[in-house]
């Protein structure tokens, strides 16, 4: 178990990895697009590494029994294959200097989403009685009302693309 001096600190040490994060962020868009992109791309590596060895860690706690078990398990290769993903765009992107699509990495984020559907059913398994008809009703209202004007700005800003783009 944690003390509180280790949580404390822990607190402490992701507060400041956000606030360096965000100001990286903010930093790099003062110097222009091209550089604000390398570095946003550049904070995927350790992003989508830190949650590879956490859901690792995790998946090997529980072990690949009961339902949390199983639940990090695939959460795990959600994870793994969605890292494989970034690495791909990345190298498109930083390394080609385009941004290709379909490409293998659209592959591998396609592949990702069955085990993250996965997780999500196997870790509210144990909980699915204490979901109510209501608290369903909610969630989905909000996820549609959050969605909504997201993806109506995103077709009005982008009318050149195709479709499936």
């Amino acid at each position: 178990m944690q003390n509180n001096l280790e949580n404390s600190n822990l607190k402490k040490t992701l507060f400041l990895t956000l606030v360096f994060t965000g100001l990286a962020l903010v930093i790099a868009n003062l110097f222009g697009k091209d550089i604000a992109s390398t570095v946003s791309l550049s904070l995927y590596v350790p992003a989508t590494m830190s949650l590879v060895i956490l859901s690792i860690i995790l998946s090997r706690r529980f072990g690949i029994r009961g339902d949390h078990g199983k639940a990090w398990f695939v959460f795990s290769i959600f994870a793994i294959l969605w890292f494989i993903a970034e690495r791909i765009a990345l190298y498109y992107n930083l390394k080609l200097g385009e941004e290709l699509f379909p490409s293998e990495a659209d592959a591998f984020w396609l592949a990702g989403y069955p085990f993250l559907f996965a997780f999500t059913i196997l870790y509210l398994k144990p909980v699915r009685n204490s979901i109510t008809k209501k608290t369903f009703a909610l969630a989905l209202a909000v996820s549609i009302v959050t969605m909504a004007p997201i993806l109506y700005i995103i077709c009005e800003q982008n009318m050149d693309v195709s479709f499936y783009e």
